[in-house]
Parts: structure tokens; sequence; C-alpha cells
């Protein structure tokens, strides 16, 4: 059904906002406007709105303080690895079918030779309370954009290197789920009121806020009181259709209460270029499209999590969509898809025969031991489920039919998180359960222990590890001590964007200060090491590295000319203000070229820099005619660029002549090079 809800752009009088300082409080004026709502499912007031801020400061709250974020920049704790007594490091065991209590007790000879470690950003506060359990209060979602770190009530969004920081939310109950969509242009969170917002994260501003309530229920008292909803405990973004003009992806939330609520059609990436270029017409529009759709969890009036829902899991492939949701209770696991209605409710519900409505389709149950599943996470090629119970059993299952094809009992884990294939495993291509290459973080252990006695709760005697796993032979390929408030990022990013690095967050509570640091691990393999510096954007150190271990410098110089092509935004290039700066910049590009000795490649590298000058893009031109004499193929498109290029200037677009000012546009001329011209 179509959505009576209303998306609040606020495009037309964004300010452009400075950039962030590295440390924040509550303390800010700059929060943001009253938005108009109308309401959803159920006559229920809007919660409140969470506050964005950029104004550095401290805020004391009498219990504890504001969390204080600073960046590290990639600071090296490589040598700090054994930081803890009995800390391990790297080794290989083969572990069989099942992984025992232990089987965990690692050794470390090479610590330093298979893997890094890096501190990216460090926060902390004061608390006049120090609790010994080591349950979750942080966490971290990273995207192929960014890095969001949800604790208690405060959401820092940094940019996926960890070197900046876009923006932060502040709100007033405690935010319980978080997610950021595709292109991480929105971050949506539900907090312990059952309040669901959106936030567009460029303009800092809240386009979405609503209280989750099925229809029907009754209105709450006051809004963002303890009885305005139940809690939403899940959400998650997916993308349900993708073409070459248009997005469209699909919201799901959880409610403690079980309640499913799906948002479809949603455009976001649309709607962000609306939002900045303050087109509310088309914000409408795209706003009316927008489908809304509640389903209760249950099966012939009984609640299947009855114990609790951890997790949720939305999944689009081969045109077909799947919920799948995972907690305790009658069911460990089910799911939930699309279909079409067959029963009729009333007299007068002959027309909502044919519609579609989400029903259960599918149920674990009792197949983890009666504990319920905790996590739930799908495999890179969305073939398989991978899901952990409360009590430690680690289980593959063929995601159409629920089929269970791998069991790993009494592993002790805690958390889990799926990672690419890497030189510990089988290639991409042959990715299958046997090719599976997760992290996990280990359940509180006692220091120096050969064995994992997971009963040991005092924070001060006891540990976690951290640990790379290859399944289905359950290999650990690595072992690390954390301490016990360790968690695991939740990668959301697509398998062509995921790397074979570990980011995971680990926590200290001493002296009333309460700290966690933002922790990145990855392999020292050469090429793998290379590509971490190449996907930071540290070029100088990655050809000195490159140096250092005898790779090609064109794999490091082609990897930097890629990166200037897929720029959106061509900072590179906008820093060019005068003929002089557009001619060494091209001299730079030639010198990288000259090591490439792909020649389409570098033919192509002319072709599509949108140079600011016109005597520098001809320069460019003439370097690609000169190498398409050695590939023929390329010839006649070079031709025709050059030919575009003069008829270009001939209609009044060849700029000033003057070194000191650059009126040529290169992106329009890009747009008319590729332009077809007979239409």
């Amino acid at each position: 059904m179509e959505s009576d809800e209303s998306l609040e752009t606020v495009a037309s009088n964004a300010p452009t906002s400075p950039p962030l300082q590295r440390r924040y409080s509550s303390d800010s004026d700059d929060s943001a406007d009253g938005s108009k709502r109308r309401k959803l499912g159920c006559d229920t007031d809007p919660p409140a709105e969470p506050e964005l801020h950029n104004t550095p400061g401290f805020k004391d709250s009498g219990k504890a303080s504001e969390w204080r974020l600073e960046l590290c920049s990639g600071s090296d704790e490589t040598l700090q690895l054994q930081r803890l007594s009995g800390a391990s490091g790297a080794r290989q065991t083969n572990l069989g079918a099942t992984f025992t209590q232990r089987s965990v007790a690692p050794t470390n000879e090479n610590a330093f030779d298979s893997y890094r470690l890096e501190t990216l950003a460090t926060a902390e506060r004061t608390t006049l309370t120090c609790s010994n359990s080591p349950e979750r209060w942080c966490d971290a979602t990273i995207s192929a954009q960014h890095v969001a770190i949800t604790i208690g009530r405060q959401i820092h969004i940094l940019s996926v290197d960890c070197r900046k920081q876009e923006a932060v939310v502040c709100h007033d109950s405690d935010i319980l789920a978080t997610s950021l969509n595709c292109d991480s242009s929105f971050v949506a969170f539900g907090d312990s009121t059952g309040a669901l917002f959106i936030v567009h994260i460029k303009t800092r501003r809240p386009v979405f806020s609503q209280v989750i309530k099925p229809p029907g229920s009754f209105p709450n008292i006051a809004a963002g009181s303890a009885a305005s909803g139940s809690a939403i405990v899940a959400l998650q973004f997916a993308v349900s259709q993708s073409t070459d003009a248009h997005i469209r992806e699909e919201l799901v939330v959880v409610t403690s209460e079980g309640t499913l609520v799906r948002f479809s059609s949603l455009q976001l990436c649309l709607l962000s270029q609306t939002i900045l270029d303050g087109d509310m017409a088309l914000a409408a529009q795209i706003k009316g499209e927008i489908n809304v759709e509640f389903a209760s969890l249950t099966s012939s009036g009984r609640p299947i999590h009855s114990g609790g829902i951890s997790g949720v899991s939305l999944i689009h492939a081969n045109g077909s969509s799947h919920v799948v949701v995972v907690g305790s209770g009658d069911a460990c696991m089910s799911c939930w898809r699309r279909e079409e209605c067959s029963q009729l409710v009333g007299e007068d519900d002959d027309g909502q025969r044919g519609l579609m409505a989400t029903q259960l389709a599918d149920i674990v149950s009792f197949e983890c031991s009666g504990s319920g599943y905790a996590k739930v996470a799908l495999s890179l090629d969305q073939h398989y489920l991978v899901a952990l119970s409360k009590s430690g059993s680690l289980d593959v299952y063929e995601r159409l039919t629920l089929t269970l094809v791998f069991r790993y009992a009494d592993t002790l884990i805690d958390d889990f998180s799926l990672l690419a294939p890497g030189s510990t495993s089988a290639s991409a291509e042959s990715l299958s359960p046997s090719s599976i290459l997760l992290a996990a973080i280990s359940k509180p252990v006692p220091l120096g222990s050969e064995r994992d006695d997971s009963d040991n709760d005092d924070d001060e005697d006891s540990c976690r590890r951290l640990l790379v796993i290859s399944l289905p032979s359950m290999e650990v390929v690595y072992s690390m001590d954390t301490s016990v408030w360790s968690w695991l990022a939740r990668d959301i990013r697509s398998s062509g964007d995921v790397a074979d690095t570990i980011l995971f967050v680990e926590g200290t509570h001493v002296d009333g200060v309460q700290t966690f640091h933002l922790r990145n691990l990855y392999e020292t393999v050469p090429m793998e090491r290379l590509s971490h510096f190449l996907r930071a954007g540290r070029y100088a150190e990655a050809e000195a590295f490159a140096e250092e271990n005898d790779i090609p410098l064109a794999v490091v110089y082609r990897k930097r000319l890629e990166d200037i092509l897929s720029d959106p935004d061509h900072s590179s290039l906008s820093e060019l203000s005068s003929e002089d700066e557009a001619v060494a910049f091209v001299d730079q590009i030639l010198e990288l070229l000259a090591h490439m000795d792909d020649t389409a490649f570098a033919i192509d590298v002319c072709m599509r820099l949108p140079i600011p000058s016109l005597r520098s893009t001809q320069r460019l031109l003439l370097h690609a005619r000169s190498l398409a004499d050695k590939d023929t193929s390329s010839m006649a498109k070079v031709v025709d660029a050059i030919q575009r290029l003069g008829t270009w200037c001939s209609i009044g677009n060849g700029g000033s002549r003057q070194r000191s000012v650059m009126q040529f546009d290169g992106q329009a001329w890009q747009g008319f090079r590729t332009a077809d011209l007979a239409s």
C-alpha cells in the first residue's frame, strides 16, 4: 500500500556546514528544525528529533559525560599486539568438524608476519559507575563510503578511511539499531521507545521520524514516553532494484514486540541529490512512491520469537525478496516472503485478493540446542546463511531451502563477521561453504589460559580472542587477545567492496574513564598490504612498499589513475586554478602513464580526464594519438575525440587563452565528447 508518511526535505534552507572538529558535545544550537509529519499506522505524536552537532565542547550530565571522539589517522599498533598477559598471535591449526573449548588456546611465533593492527579512532568519557558485564555497549557499521559508530545515544559518522568525521547525531534515548543505505547518503536508526529516524548525512538533517506502531494500536499519551512504542531491535537496508537510471531500496524494521515493517520503493540516492538541489516537487514525487507494509511475526496467532528477536537479514536476489529473522522462542529462525493474499478477512475484502503481502514461508525450530540464534549473516555470494546461536553453535544454511549444510558445536564464539576470500581461502570465483572466511570474537576467557572457560565474568582477569577462521575445516588462521569489551563491526559492503580487513571495537574501563578504540586488523601478505595502502589513498606509502617488495610500480600508478577518474567530485582537478598548475598536473599524469604497459588503458585516461584547460586537454589527446599508433583499434575513437574538440571550440567553448585564468569547462567537454550527436 502507499505510504501516508511525509519525507521532510530541508534542502531549500540547508546551510553549508563547516568541517567537524574532533570533539563534540550535545551543547549546540545547530539542532534540527521541526518537521511536518503525518501519523504512521495510528494517531501518535511524533518523537523528539535527534540533535545533530558540529560544535566542540564537553557536557557533564551528572552520571556520565558525553563521548569525545578523536581520529588517530591509522596509528600503527602492531608492536603492541601482545599487550595483554598471555596474548596470542598467528597460528594455523586444523580443528576438524568441531571447534571445542580447548581449540581456541593459541600459541604465537610469527605474529608480525601475518597481520598488522591499526588504531583509527579513540573515544572516551567519564562515568561514575563501572560494570563488569561484557555486554555490548558500542556498535560499528562499515559501508563502502562511511563508518558509523553507535555508542549510547550518539552516532559518529566517519569517512571510510576514518580520516574525517562527517557528522554526529545526538539523541535523547538509547539507540539500539543503526543502518546505512546503499550509498551511505542516509543513516537510519531506531531507539528504545520505538522511534525510527532517517538522517541525511551530508546536510545533517532528519528527513523522516516516526514512532513505529502497527495499525489499530492505541495512541500514546506523550511522545517519547516509555509507552510510545516497543523498542526497535533490528533494521537493515537492501537494494531491491538497480538500473542505470534508478536505484530502489527497501528498509526493514523489526520491533521487540514482533512487528515487521517494510518500507519499499525508496529512491534514497535520488532523494539525496534532490535535497542538495532543493527540488521539492521531485522530493514529493519520491515520497508518494514509498510503500509501507506491516506484518506480525506470528503463526496461528502465536508469536514465533516469543523469547526475543536478535537480528534480521534482508535479501533481494533473482527477483524475489526474503526477510530472515533470528531469535528465540518457538523458532530460532524464520523466513518471510511476499506472496499473493489468499484469504479474505471480511465481506468487503474482495479487492484484496491478488495483493502481495509478507507471509511466513519457513521456520527453523530447535536447531541450536534451544538457546536461539544471536546473529545471522548472508554469505558474499548470497547462497548461504551463517547463524550463531547464543550457546556458541555456528550453523551454515542453504539460503533458499534453509537446509543445514554445516554445524560447529561449542565454538564459544560470541560474534562473527564474514570476510572476502583472501590469501588463506579459495578464490572469489569458487566461493562456497568450503571457502568461507570469517572473523570471530570469542566469549570471555581467563587471561593466559589453555582452556576457554567462559564462566569467568571478571573483566580484570578475562579477555576475548579475535580469531580468523576458515570453513569448513574450522582452521584458525590467526588469533589475538583483546579486552573483554570487544565487538566486530557490521560489514554491509557488497562483495566487490569487501576487503580482507577486520574492523573491530575494543573498550576499556579504568579509574572512572570509559574508552573505546576503533581498530583495523589486516593481512601483511605483500599484495594484501599494498591493497590496504591503495584503498586508503596512501599512494606514497604504497609506492615505497612496492619498491621494497619488488612489486611493479604500474600496480600503484594504475590504481591512482583509476581513483582520479572515478572521483565523482574530481577533487584533484577542481584545485587547478591556472594554466601552469594544469601543465604540472598533466606532466604528472604522463609520467604515471609512462609505466603502463596497457596502451588501451593509457588512451582511455587521456581521453576521459576533464582537465579545466583547453591547452592541456589538447596535449592529452595528442599523446593518446601517439599511443594509438601502437594500438590501431583505438585510433578511430581518438581521431573522433580530436575532431569533436575542434567542433566544441568552434561553437564558443574554447575558454580564455590567459595562463592565469581557467575558463575551459572540462566536464562539459566530456559530456559533449560522449554525446550521441546524431540524435
